[in-house]
């Protein structure tokens, strides 16, 4: 995921930040009738030329999907991590784990055609984010 300066014409030298998501890792366990499931995710942040020190919101969509020929999203969540990019540090790990990514225990071997997915979601972001408050209107004595 990337962002630039100026979105109408991306190009290297406007590049404020770019993130990437690399190591991860699934803890899962039975409890009755339920799957309970712990995803674990590393990313990076590399600031572009346009880049600048501050807090980049990073929107993560981790989802389990039963696939085959009818795919169906089993449960999904949204988590916004917020990751400080310190002066003078041009590229900043940060790490992530989402737990709660529960569902009930599919029949038979229908397990194994459950997959998951972790990726960005910057429409999911945009959702998320609430309207600024509108300013209070004056009143006049009258």
């Amino acid at each position: 995921m990337s962002s630039s300066a100026d979105p109408s014409e991306s190009t290297a030298l406007n590049l404020r930040y770019q993130v990437t998501l690399g190591t991860t890792a699934r803890e899962c366990r039975v409890a009755g009738p339920t799957v309970m499931l712990k995803v674990g995710m590393q990313g990076r942040v590399v600031m572009g030329p346009q880049g600048s020190p501050g807090s980049i919101d990073v929107p993560v969509r981790f989802a389990v999907v039963r696939e085959g020929v009818d795919p169906k999203t089993i449960v999904t969540k949204l988590a916004i991590i917020p990751v400080a990019v310190p002066p003078g540090d041009g590229n900043v790990l940060f790490s992530h784990v989402e737990e709660g990514l529960d569902f009930p225990m599919p029949k038979g071997s229908e397990i194994d055609s459950y997959v998951i997915y972790i990726g960005f979601d910057p429409l999911g972001l945009q959702q998320n984010r609430k309207p600024a408050p509108k300013p209070a209107r004056s009143r006049r004595p009258t």
